[in-house]
């Protein structure tokens, strides 16, 4: 669960980051420097996101936030796609922005939580591998659909519906049973 939440997240983060600019000019109407701002925001609030994740982490569940984290990816993205107005595209940034900061490192922080640092070199291995197909997949697939549409929009929207299934994801994501606690439990069940 908690990499095809991951995989399903980084499709919204690999979409924006890799159309941002032709979807604010082609689309939005804004300047050939606006984007760039922009795209600093996104980053400033990112690292802002990091810090707050971290230190909440370590006095909250991190599962929790996660899910909130992706709420606040969806919020931004509705944003983002139906934007009608500049100021939609700029409330965009603190949402997506914080949101990315503070689900990265949490999910780092849960699988070590989950799993423990025994095999943790493997499981991020695998994660990785599973985590880069929404991370490519993304930006695929919001391009293949404005070029066969003309817009951004249905795009995104597909988009957003994946980030929307990165909250079910994130909110099923619970510790596996240690092998000890597995053989305890059939025990106790017969």
């Amino acid at each position: 669960m908690l990499n095809f939440g991951h995989a399903t997240a980084l499709l919204v983060v690999g979409s924006t980051m890799a159309h941002l600019s032709i979807y604010l000019t082609e689309e939005q109407g804004f300047s050939l420097t606006e984007p760039g701002f922009l795209g600093t925001s996104l980053m400033i609030t990112q690292l802002a996101g990091q810090m707050v994740g971290g230190w909440l982490g370590d006095r909250r569940s991190k599962q929790h936030l996660v899910v909130a984290a992706m709420v606040g990816h969806v919020i931004g993205m509705v944003l983002f796609t139906f934007a009608a107005a500049p100021w939609m595209i700029w409330a965009f940034v603190p949402f997506h922005g914080l949101a990315w900061g503070v689900r990265g490192p949490l999910l780092q922080a849960m699988r070590a939580d989950y799993f423990g640092a025994t095999s943790f070199g493997r499981i991020m291995g695998w994660s990785a591998m599973i985590m880069m197909l929404g991370t490519m997949s993304g930006p695929i697939i919001v391009g293949l659909v404005r070029d066969s549409t003309g817009t951004y929009q249905l795009g995104f929207t597909v988009i957003t519906v994946g980030a929307s299934l990165a909250i079910a994801f994130f909110a099923l994501a619970t510790p596996p049973a240690l092998p000890g606690q597995a053989q305890e439990t059939v025990r106790a069940e017969r």
